[in-house]
C-alpha cells in the first residue's frame, strides 16, 4: 500500500496521511486512489458525502510524495460554516546547483576543478526556491473553498489537481527560461572570446 496514516494524534490535531500515487502528486482519476490510497479516498468521500468533516470538524492533511517523481503536495482539507476549506502547497525539486550547472553547460575550469566563479555566483541568484520546503525548484500554492452541501469527491480530486497542473506549466516555462538565458550567455560569451 501507498498509504500511511500518521498514529499518535491528539485530539484536535490534524489526520495526517502521506501518501505516494506513483506518477503524480495528485489525480482527479480515483481509479488512482483506489490503487494506490483508498482509506485515503474512503476518508474524503466520507468527509464529504457522510458529512464526517462537518460533524468532527477535523482537519485532514495529505502529505503526496510520489517516488517517480521530483514532486510533492500538501494539501490541508477543513470544514468551514458549511464550507470545505483546503490549502493546497506544491512544488517541483530541482537538482543542485553543480548538477544544474553542468546540465546548462557552465564553463568549468580542469585545472581548479571548478565553475566559472562568476557564472556559479549568477547561477545560484537565478535558481527558483520552494518556500514552503526550502529546496531549489517552484512552488504554487492555492485557497480553495468548497460548499460541504454541493461538492463531489471528483469535483474536489480536479479542483486540487489543477493545481499540480498549474506548477507543472509553470515549472516548465522557468525552466526553459532559465535555459535559454544561460544558452545567450554562453553565446555572447563565445563572441566575446572569438573576437580580435
Amino acid at each position: 500500500m501507498s498509504e500511511k496514516f500518521d498514529t499518535g494524534r491528539l485530539q484536535g490535531d490534524p489526520i495526517k496521511v502521506h501518501i505516494d500515487l506513483k506518477w503524480s502528486a495528485w489525480s482527479a482519476d480515483t481509479s488512482v486512489w483506489e490503487d494506490y490510497a483508498p482509506q485515503t479516498l474512503a476518508h474524503i468521500r466520507d468527509g464529504i458525502e457522510g458529512g464526517v468533516f462537518e460533524e468532527s470538524g477535523d482537519t485532514l492533511e495529505i502529505i503526496s510524495s510520489p517516488k517517480k517523481e521530483c514532486r510533492s503536495m500538501i494539501v490541508a482539507m477543513r470544514p468551514h460554516e458549511g464550507d470545505l476549506v483546503v490549502s493546497v502547497q506544491t512544488a517541483t525539486f530541482w537538482d543542485d546547483p553543480n548538477d544544474l550547472a553542468d546540465t546548462l553547460g557552465l564553463r568549468f575550469n580542469p585545472i581548479t576543478a571548478d565553475w566559472d566563479p562568476d557564472e556559479y555566483a549568477c547561477l545560484v541568484e537565478s535558481l527558483p526556491f520552494a518556500g514552503f520546503s526550502g529546496e531549489i525548484g517552484h512552488e504554487v500554492q492555492r485557497s480553495l473553498v468548497f460548499s460541504l452541501e454541493t461538492v463531489t469527491v471528483e469535483e474536489l480530486l480536479a479542483a486540487i489537481d489543477a493545481v499540480e497542473d498549474t506548477l507543472i506549466t509553470e515549472d516548465e516555462i522557468l525552466w526553459k527560461e532559465l535555459t535559454e538565458a544561460y544558452q545567450f550567455q554562453a553565446q555572447n560569451s563565445q563572441s566575446a572570446r572569438s573576437e580580435p
